[in-house]
C-alpha cells in the first residue's frame, strides 16, 4: 500500500490533502452555491388544473381507512384515497407494491400554508423537497408492474418485516427510518426526554451496520480494500432504501470519505473529512439546511469530532460516555430552542442509559429477528422495556424548560458560546460554565419581562381558540377539535392527529409560556372543547372552568382528567366576576337546557377596551342576555357560533354596535360559515369583520389597538 503512496500523483493529491486550504475553500464555495439555488424561484411542473396523474409509486401509508401515497411523476405529489370498504383496504398491499406505475385521478390542490406563527411549516417543508401539490383520489389503476430490481428489494425487506406480528414496527424505524406506525404517545415521549434522535437512522446506525460487515469480512479472511469497497456498495445500497435522508447521506458520505482516507492513508484530519462531507451534502441539496434531522445530526458531529481529544484523554468508559451525553446534549440546544422551544437537562443522563439500550441491545437484535422472526416475542419484551421505560421518565417534568423561540442569529451565537465553553472546559477552567448557565437563565426568564397585553384568535380550522395574555396570566377560551363520526374499527386511524399537538401547544411554547392559567370551557361541543383531555395529558394547567348545567360524556372526560392530574375545577356561573392581570371578567350567560345556549358568555374590561366573548351562544341566549343587562357598545365582539345564522340577531347587534367582529371558522367547512346574511349584518353597523378561514391566525395588541395576521 505505502508502494502506491510512493507514485508521484498520490504523493502530490496526499500533499494537497494534508494542508486545511482546500476544505475551507470548498466549504465556502459550496455554502455559496447553495445560498444562490436556495434564493431561486421554487416552482412547480404543474399549473393544479390536472385531473390525470401518471407516476412511479415510492411510498405508501395505510391509517384506518385513509391511504397516502407518494408518487414521483414530474414531481412528487402525496395523493390521499378512502377505502369504501374494508375487502379494498385488505386487497391493496396484495396487489399494489413499491415501483409500480399507476395513473391516479382526483383534483389536485395546493398545499395549505401554516397560519399560525412559530410552528412547523408543513407547506414550506414540502415545497423544498420539490413537492407544491396534494391529491384528493377519486380512483387508481395500475398501468404497470414494478420492474426495477431495486424497489422489488425494499418491497421485500417491508413485506418481511410485516410477518413480525409485535414489532415489525420498530424494525421499518430502525431499518428504514419509516416511523409512521410507532405510537404517537411514546414518539412524544421519546421527543420530550430528549433521546428521539435514537430512531432517526444516523451516524450511530450506519456505524453499527458498517462496523459489523468489517467485522465479519475480517474473520473470513478478506483483505482491506475489498472488505472497504463491499461495505460501501451495501451502504449506498442502504442509503437509497432509506429514500437519501439527510442524516443517512452525512453518515455514509463520511464513511466513504473515512474508509478511502484509511485504505490509501492520506492521514486527512478527521475534521476535514466533515467539511468535505457537509460541502458535498448541501451540494446536492441545499434545502437540507433547513431539515431538523440534519442540523441535530451535522452539529453534534462537528462538536464530537472537535472535542475528541477531550472526550479520550478519559480511561473510563462511563466518564468518555458521560463527556459525549454532555457534549451532544449542550450542542443541541440551539436547535432544540428553535425548533422545540424547550429542553430537557435530564436527558443528559437518560442518554446515558437509552443510548446503550438502543446501541448495544435494541438495534443489532433489529437485524437478527429481521433475519430470524421466530425471535419477535424476546425483541417485543426489549421494546416493551424502551417504551416504558420512556413513558415512565416523561412524567418528569422538572427537568424540562420552556424558553421563547429565539431568533436564528441568537442560536448561532449560542454554537459560538458552546464551542468557548468546551475550548475553556478542555483547559480545566470551568468557571466559564456558570457564564453559560447565566446565559441560558436570562433566555429562560427574559419572557417574564415582557408586558404582553394580547389577545390571539388561533386558527383552528372549524374550531374555536382563544388566547390572552395578561401581566404574566396566561388565559385560553376553549380548545377546538374535530367532530369525531361513528366509525367502524377497520375505519378507525391508529394516530389520530391533535391541533392542539401541531399547533396550541407548540405556539404556547415559542412564547415561552409553561403553562395555562385558566382555561375557560364554554360548552361541551366538540368543535370546542374537543382537544381538551389532549391538553391536559400534555400542557400544564393551573385552573379550569366550565359552565353551569348537565355535563355531558366529554365533559365527564375532562373532569376525570383533571381529577387525575389534581387540577382544580369551577363552575363559571353567571353574574360571576373574575380579575385576571388587567382584565376584568363577567359572566353573563344563565344556565340553559340546550348545550349552545348554555355556553360562557365573558363580558371584558380590559385597559380602555370593551370586549364580548359569545362561545355558541344563540339568538336565545342574546335576548335573555339583552333583557337583564344594560349592555354598552363593545370593541371587540368575538362573534356566537362561528357566525351561523342562529346567533348575532339583529336586535343584539343595535344594542353593542361592535367596532370589530371576530369569526373563527374553517376553511371550506361544510356548515358554510360565517353565513352571508350574518356577515351582512355586521357590514350594516359597519363592523369590520376579520375572520380565521380568511386571516389565519388574528392577534390584537390591547394597548395599542392595531390588529395583526398570519400569515401577513
Amino acid at each position: 500500500m505505502y508502494q502506491e503512496l510512493e507514485k508521484p500523483c498520490l504523493l502530490k493529491l496526499r500533499t494537497i490533502l494534508l494542508s486545511s486550504t482546500p476544505y475551507y475553500v470548498i466549504l465556502l464555495l459550496s455554502l455559496l452555491v447553495a445560498f444562490f439555488r436556495i434564493n431561486l424561484p421554487l416552482a412547480s411542473c404543474y399549473d393544479g388544473t390536472e385531473k390525470l396523474i401518471e407516476g412511479r409509486l415510492i411510498k405508501t401509508k395505510i391509517d384506518g381507512n385513509q391511504l397516502t401515497m407518494t408518487i414521483q411523476a414530474k414531481e412528487k405529489i402525496n395523493a390521499y384515497y378512502y377505502f369504501s370498504n374494508k375487502e379494498e383496504k385488505e386487497t391493496f398491499s396484495q396487489y399494489y407494491h413499491l415501483g409500480d406505475t399507476l395513473q391516479l385521478e382526483g383534483n389536485l390542490r395546493s398545499i395549505a400554508k401554516s397560519t399560525t406563527p412559530n410552528i412547523f411549516s408543513y407547506q414550506e417543508n414540502q415545497n423544498r423537497k420539490g413537492q407544491f401539490f396534494q391529491m384528493q383520489v377519486e380512483s387508481f389503476q395500475k398501468v404497470k408492474d414494478n420492474q426495477n430490481i431495486l424497489y422489488g428489494i425494499k418491497n421485500w425487506i417491508l413485506q418481511r418485516t410485516k410477518q413480525v406480528p409485535k414489532t415489525g414496527m420498530y424494525l421499518r424505524a430502525f431499518l428504514l427510518g419509516e416511523k409512521d406506525d410507532l405510537n404517537q404517545t411514546v414518539m412524544k415521549s421519546y421527543q420530550n426526554n430528549g433521546i428521539s434522535h435514537l430512531f432517526a437512522i444516523s451516524g450511530m446506525h450506519v456505524s453499527l451496520l458498517s462496523g459489523m460487515l468489517l467485522s465479519i469480512l475480517k474473520k473470513v479472511h478478506i483483505k482491506e480494500k475489498p472488505r472497504y469497497l463491499f461495505t460501501m456498495i451495501i451502504l449506498i445500497f442502504y442509503l437509497w432504501l432509506t429514500n437519501f435522508s439527510s442524516s443517512v447521506l452525512r453518515a455514509v458520505l463520511f464513511f466513504l470519505l473515512f474508509s478511502l482516507n484509511k485504505i490509501y492513508y492520506f492521514h486527512i484530519k478527521p475534521l476535514h473529512l466533515f467539511y468535505f462531507t457537509f460541502a458535498l451534502t448541501i451540494t446536492y441539496q441545499p434545502f437540507f439546511l433547513y431539515q431538523v434531522g440534519f442540523q441535530f445530526s451535522f452539529l453534534i458531529s462537528f462538536f464530537l469530532i472537535l472535542f475528541a481529544d477531550w472526550i479520550n484523554e478519559s480511561h473510563k468508559k462511563m466518564m468518555r460516555a458521560l463527556k459525549v451525553s454532555c457534549l451532544s446534549f449542550c450542542s443541541s440546544i440551539p436547535i432544540a430552542l428553535y425548533h422545540f422551544s424547550q429542553i430537557n437537562f435530564l436527558s443528559v443522563f437518560y442518554n446515558l442509559y437509552f443510548v446503550p439500550l438502543v446501541t448495544i441491545f435494541v438495534f443489532p437484535l433489529s437485524l437478527i429477528v429481521f433475519c430470524f422472526p421466530f425471535l419477535d416475542s424476546i425483541y417485543y419484551y426489549l421494546i416493551l422495556l424502551l417504551e416504558q421505560s420512556s413513558l415512565g421518565l416523561g412524567n418528569i417534568s422538572f427537568g424540562t424548560l420552556i424558553f421563547i423561540k429565539p431568533p436564528v442569529v441568537i442560536c448561532l451565537l449560542y454554537i459560538v458560546v458552546t464551542i468557548i465553553l468546551f475550548l475553556f472546559i478542555m483547559r480545566k477552567k470551568y468557571g466559564y460554565c456558570f457564564l453559560y448557565m447565566g446565559i441560558l437563565v436570562t433566555h429562560y426568564c427574559y419572557p417574564k419581562f415582557l408586558s404582553q397585553e394580547e389577545m390571539i384568535v388561533l386558527d383552528v380550522g372549524q374550531g374555536d381558540s382563544l388566547l390572552l395574555r395578561t401581566k404574566q396570566k396566561t388565559i385560553l377560551i376553549d380548545t377546538g377539535g374535530k367532530l369525531n363520526f361513528n366509525q367502524e374499527k377497520w375505519q378507525q386511524k391508529q394516530n389520530v392527529s391533535h391541533v392542539t399537538n401541531y399547533v396550541t401547544i407548540p405556539f404556547l411554547k415559542s412564547l415561552g409560556i409553561s403553562k395555562i392559567d385558566y382555561l375557560f370551557l364554554t360548552h361541551g361541543d366538540y368543535d370546542h372543547m374537543g382537544e381538551a383531555v389532549f391538553l391536559l395529558q400534555n400542557f400544564k394547567v393551573e385552573k379550569i372552568m366550565i359552565n353551569e348545567g348537565k355535563q355531558n360524556e366529554l365533559e365527564q372526560q375532562v373532569l376525570k382528567e383533571a381529577k387525575k392530574r389534581k387540577i382544580s375545577v369551577e363552575v363559571c356561573k353567571q353574574d360571576s366576576v373574575y380579575q385576571i392581570g388587567n382584565i376584568t371578567m363577567q359572566s353573563l350567560n344563565r344556565n340553559w337546557e340546550e348545550e349552545n345556549d348554555s355556553s360562557i358568555v365573558l363580558f371584558l374590561s380590559w385597559f380602555n377596551r370593551r370586549m364580548l366573548l359569545m362561545g355558541d351562544a344563540t339568538i336565545q341566549s342574546e335576548q335573555a342576555i339583552l333583557s337583564e343587562y344594560s349592555l354598552p357598545k363593545v370593541d371587540i365582539l368575538k362573534v356566537g357560533h362561528h357566525g351561523s345564522t342562529t346567533s348575532t340577531s339583529d336586535h343584539f347587534l343595535k344594542q353593542i354596535e361592535p367596532k370589530v367582529s371576530l369569526i373563527s371558522a374553517g376553511k371550506d367547512n361544510t356548515f358554510h360559515h360565517p353565513h352571508p346574511t350574518v356577515v351582512k349584518r355586521l357590514q350594516e353597523y359597519h363592523s369590520t369583520i376579520y375572520v380565521t378561514k380568511e386571516k389565519g391566525t388574528i392577534r390584537f395588541d390591547v394597548k395599542t389597538g392595531t390588529f395583526s395576521f398570519y400569515p401577513p
